[in-house]
């Protein structure tokens, strides 16, 4: 036994370093799917969609999520887009960053073209609004007041999926991605004066303050930041770099927890029955 103790308290740190590596890299060829439990938010964020918002409604999706957390929501925004399409929703899309544009044309539109969805007739992309809380105000009022065209160039009235369809009472709900303000802007200019519903989709640190319109009954749920990203792509059944991601981390803890029972063990086992104890000043 003292032998082995001796082993691994010798053991060269290079090799604890490679085994981390390995275990936090190993996801990202060999699927693991470590389970993903459900967080109560996220549960009354699907219940919403499933049960509460008929096939074929309109859904207005903003993607204001600065690039910066795309990490976090690249895997959100795609079983988002692979959803709306499942259920019929026509969606028309903003964005109150600049980096909307390239989340929508990223990971957004790929879904909708592989689903069959006619630009114009099923989806629409108004494209970067400025303006910030200013611009989320007058979008509920009146999209036409607010802009002329779409990102594209068409004029919104020559498309036909915007005839009647204008201000936030013709949506059912609002699903936004954001970083930052936008999603509570949502809160603030389409639920509290319209009552349109809103599913903020944040990074994580945003999670708490969200929470709190969760808990007060302002919105129906939220879902956050990877791991929100996560158990929406494995509630969906969908592959996702979001469900990766928590593999990998999930094993890299997974590995260091074990070395740290084990050191512990080790140091117990030595401290306390490994080894005889010598004596002091002399012979028994």
């Amino acid at each position: 036994m003292s032998s082995i103790i001796d082993k691994f308290e010798n053991l060269d740190r290079r090799i604890l370093l490679w085994a981390v590596v390995i275990c936090v890299t190993l996801p990202y060829f060999i699927p693991v799917g470590l389970p993903i439990p459900y967080e109560p938010w996220v549960l009354d964020a699907i219940d919403f969609m499933e049960n509460e918002v008929p096939d074929g409604a309109t859904v207005l999706l903003d993607l204001s999520a600065a690039l910066r957390v795309i990490t976090e929501l690249e895997g959100g925004m795609q079983a988002t887009g692979w959803y709306f399409t499942q259920r019929g929703f026509k969606v028309v899309g903003t964005c109150f960053y600049p980096d909307g544009v390239f989340e929508w044309y990223n990971f957004i539109e790929p879904e909708f073209i592989k689903a069959g969805y006619v630009y114009g007739e099923d989806y629409v992309f108004l494209g970067y609004i400025p303006g910030e809380s200013t611009g989320v105000d007058r979008l509920a009022k009146s999209i036409r007041d607010l802009i002329s065209v779409d990102y594209e160039g068409n004029k919104i009235e020559d498309l036909p999926m915007m005839a009647d369809i204008d201000k936030a009472e013709d949506f059912a709900f609002v699903m936004a991605f954001g970083s930052g303000w936008t999603p509570g802007s949502y809160i603030t200019n389409w639920y509290l004066p319209y009552g349109i519903p809103i599913i903020p989709f944040s990074h994580m640190y945003g999670l708490s303050g969200y929470l709190s319109s969760w808990m007060a009954g302002f919105i129906p749920g939220t879902i956050c930041g990877v791991r929100g990203s996560g158990e929406w792509a494995n509630y969906l059944g969908l592959p996702s770099t979001a469900v990766t991601m928590l593999d990998s981390v999930g094993l890299g803890h997974a590995i260091m927890i074990l070395f740290i029972i084990l050191g512990n063990i080790a140091m117990l086992i030595e401290k306390y029955g490994g080894k005889d104890t010598e004596s002091i000043g002399g012979s028994p």
